[in-house]
């Protein structure tokens, strides 16, 4: 959002473009709502980041943004990545826990095996 920010504001950016004011504030605005966003409340979360989804996607419909293939490139990398965020605010505390018991469990037949000759052996 930041080069697109410097991009519209005429400064070094993808290429030669006229400086446009509204679209500078517009992605400057959108980097900081980016910036500002808190996990605390993952269904919150998952909705501001469906809101700022949507509005990249209606901002690309504007005729100086439609035409510039980089532009689009930029704005559909930050939705992914946006996408992204979204399935990580999903993930609930009780897949974590699950996670963490298969990794101990793993962790501990990898141990077994380094004993097994010994247990064998006093058998």
């Amino acid at each position: 959002m930041e080069e697109l920010s410097l991009y519209f504001g005429g400064g070094p950016g993808l290429g030669k473009v006229v400086p446009d004011e509204s679209y500078k504030a517009w992605f400057s605005e959108m980097k900081i709502q980016i910036s500002n966003l808190t996990f605390n409340d993952s269904t919150f979360a998952g909705r501001k980041i469906q809101q700022l989804i949507k509005a990249l996607e209606d901002i690309e419909q504007y005729h100086q943004i439609a035409n510039s293939i980089q532009i689009k490139h930029y704005l559909d990398e930050t939705r992914n990545e946006l996408r992204h965020m979204i399935r990580i605010v999903n993930v609930h505390k009780d897949l974590l826990t699950h996670i963490a018991l298969i990794s101990d469990i793993t962790y501990s037949w990898q141990c077994l095996r380094d004993y097994m000759s010994i247990m064998q052996e006093k058998i």
